[in-house]
């Protein structure tokens, strides 16, 4: 797969996950994939997932398994053989992940 196919594939893949419909969700506002391998060294993604809102206690594991099983589903409907591994964040969260990073990039 070429570069541009690869890149154009992982955003249509991301759009796909953000704009799902699973029951009990509570938005999801932002997709992130990124390239990895797991311990396996089989190749995956991992999908990191801004939740427009959180539950009082916290997300509901149905749904997230819910939301995880039908990123797999897409990701073969786009001819993807990685297994996509979903984390879950707050607006917040991302935010402050994101902050994170440049503070490291900073440091460097």
């Amino acid at each position: 797969m070429s570069a541009d196919t690869w890149t154009r594939t992982l955003t249509e893949l991301a759009e796909a996950i953000r704009t799902s419909e699973i029951p009990g969700d509570l938005g999801i506002t932002q997709v992130t994939l990124e390239p990895m391998v797991d311990s396996e060294g089989e190749e995956g993604l991992w999908a990191h997932i801004v939740m427009d809102g959180v539950g009082d206690d916290g997300w509901d594991p149905m749904m997230c398994h819910a939301v995880s099983m039908n990123g797999n589903r897409l990701a073969v409907e786009h001819g993807l053989d990685h297994y996509v591994y979903a984390r879950f964040y707050t607006q917040r969260d991302w935010a402050e992940r994101d902050l994170a990073d440049d503070d490291d990039e900073e440091q460097a």
